[in-house]
């Protein structure tokens, strides 16, 4: 593992410390939706026998994805995470940056990447005020923390999932919190009320028709 990308898991994790007393009587859906990865991520998952979907040889994902007579369809948004049960993670302590930092996450708007506070979650909306403010200057603060190269690479890769995402309908409200390009000039102090909500192409779309779609468990690699 990269010892960058373990400082960002540890950060989030203290970060997040106390959020247990909050989920507990959260009543939002969760864990939903396709859940990217780095590739050292995906190795590490790989090599316990979780099964990871490669797309275009060079984006991965936990393999939460439709199947229909052995094709993948990658048109349905918001799946469940198939890694939850008894509504609890069963990768926790091995669970990918994207997990460890929600309701932080990645939003690409006005030609940016951007870090951002998701409010479909009971913990960010319970977060106002100056305690609100404290919070993002403590996510800033975890990622300037770490080598500029790691939040190039994930400004990078996030931007790729996104030129393979969709707009499916219902808006979902976040606040911006930094962009990547803040991070690395100026040290991110923008603060903006934006919407989107994500899903994925469906592969027989527009001009992205020629992605192809692998499957990797412990036993097969199947493309459509």
């Amino acid at each position: 593992m990269n010892e960058h990308l373990d400082k960002l898991y540890r950060e989030f994790d203290q970060l997040y410390r106390d959020i247990g007393i909050i989920c507990a009587g959260c009543k939002d859906y969760e864990c939903e939706g396709y859940v990217w990865l780095l590739a050292e991520e995906a190795e590490t998952l790989y090599n316990q026998n979780i099964p990871i979907v490669e797309i275009n040889e060079d984006m991965h994902f936990v393999h939460s994805f439709e199947e229909v007579d052995g094709r993948i369809l990658i048109d349905k948004p918001k799946p469940p995470c198939i890694l939850r049960a008894n509504g609890l993670c069963t990768i926790y302590g091995i669970r990918p940056l994207v997990c460890r930092m929600y309701p932080v996450g990645f939003e690409y708007d006005d030609g940016l990447v951007r870090l951002v506070l998701h409010e479909d979650c009971q913990f960010a909306r319970e977060l106002q005020g100056e305690d609100r403010r404290s919070f993002f200057q403590a996510v800033i603060g975890i990622f300037q923390s770490v080598p500029q190269e790691l939040i190039r690479r994930l400004n990078d890769e996030y931007a790729k999932v996104y030129g393979i995402s969709i707009f499916p309908e219902g808006p979902n409200l976040f606040e911006a919190i930094a962009s990547i390009d803040s991070l690395l000039t100026k040290g991110g102090d923008e603060h903006v009320k934006v919407q989107t909500c994500t899903g994925l192409h469906q592969g027989d779309q527009d001009h992205r028709q020629g992605e192809e779609v692998d499957r990797r468990d412990r036993s097969s690699s199947l493309k459509s």
